[in-house]
């Protein structure tokens, strides 16, 4: 990576850690610089001020972190072999590395953080905690039932409670600093209760 470019991402990670740790508001560039080992002034020549990394910041986090899921393709494939409580675990976020795990995780706090005042950080906490995971799920249920691996039903109440329960669960990973083994486990034992509840109504075609 070019020099040029990798600076601008070791400003863009140490103003993730600074804005996590302290909030935007409370965060000087002089932090951030600080972090990088770099002087304040040098920060400009990448980004025109803080609220120019806190833009690209949100941008990162919309384009990324819903692409962290399943495909519905794979959903599909999974149904004809697992149980549906593993099926259901598939439906949420799903991090390759713990690196990324890390960086989401910090980026959501701070979106969460910012969100009761910042209209930006609203509009970003729409997009990806309800917009993006509702036309996923819809997806997801609408190509179960036109291949015929479960029957029709009505899935706006199903993707609602899964969609309300995942953020749950990732607002309170994000604020507590959970480790990805932890919110996992949180998130596994409360999707199973919905998995059973999809059981039990005998929606999966045998």
């Amino acid at each position: 990576m070019p020099r040029n470019k990798l600076t601008k991402k070791k400003i863009f990670l140490a103003a993730v850690d600074s804005f996590a740790e302290k909030t935007f508001k409370h965060c000087t560039m002089q932090e951030v610089a600080d972090k990088v080992n770099i002087k304040a002034p040098s920060i400009y020549k990448h980004f025109a001020n803080k609220k120019e990394i806190l833009t690209e910041i949100f941008e990162y986090y919309k384009e990324n972190l819903n692409k962290q899921r399943l495909p519905a393709e794979k959903v599909i494939e999974a149904i004809d072999n697992e149980p549906i409580g593993k099926v259901f675990s598939k439906l949420f976020v799903a991090f390759e590395t713990e690196d990324e795990y890390a960086l989401m995780m910090k980026i959501s706090k701070i979106v969460i953080d910012m969100s009761y005042k910042s209209k930006d950080a609203k509009k970003v906490f729409q997009i990806v905690f309800i917009e993006e995971p509702t036309k996923y799920l819809t997806d997801v249920f609408t190509k179960l039932i036109n291949s015929g691996k479960i029957k029709s039903f009505d899935y706006e109440s199903l993707t609602f409670q899964i969609i309300a329960f995942s953020r749950m669960i990732f607002e309170i990973s994000a604020l507590n600093g959970s480790d990805r083994k932890e919110m996992d486990n949180k998130y596994n034992n409360g999707i199973a209760m919905l998995a059973r509840g999809f059981e039990r109504a005998d929606l999966v075609i045998k």
